[in-house]
């Protein structure tokens, strides 16, 4: 009778004690925790593109992802220009995220940046970071 009495009681504080989250794969309830981006492999290229006066020609930063050229949003990308601009012509893999819907256009890009912001969206990628 002991024996089936604290088994009771075991089963009872068991069941009416807060369950501890598991950690560890799965989906996550936590709203503030985010993907950052997936891992990519691509050479960083440089295209020159003509000034909207015409009147001279401006560097623009792509990511080229097996033959297929991104345009680097860098409104977005976690990543300042100047960081990515030591990676020119060099294949390095990348933290980051491509972009099908439309992306914004940061206050601190040219003007012809600005342009090619609006002729190539759906087809740019946002770097979160490179990887060493």
């Amino acid at each position: 009778m002991r024996n089936l009495i604290f088994l009771a009681i075991v089963t009872l504080v068991t069941s009416c004690s807060p369950q501890k989250p598991i950690s560890g794969g799965g989906v996550s309830s936590n709203p503030e925790v985010k993907k950052q981006g997936s891992k990519m492999f691509g050479k960083v290229v440089v295209k020159s593109k003509m000034s909207l006066d015409g009147k001279s020609e401006m560097p623009v930063l792509y990511f080229d992802i097996n033959g297929v050229e991104y345009f680097i949003d860098f409104s977005a990308s976690k990543v300042a220009k100047v960081d990515i601009q030591k990676y020119i012509l060099k294949e390095i893999d990348i933290l980051g995220e491509i972009k099908t819907e439309g992306f914004s256009v940061a206050q601190g890009q040219s003007r012809v940046e600005q342009e090619e912001a609006k002729k190539y969206e759906g087809n740019a990628i946002v770097i979160y970071k490179v990887m060493d």
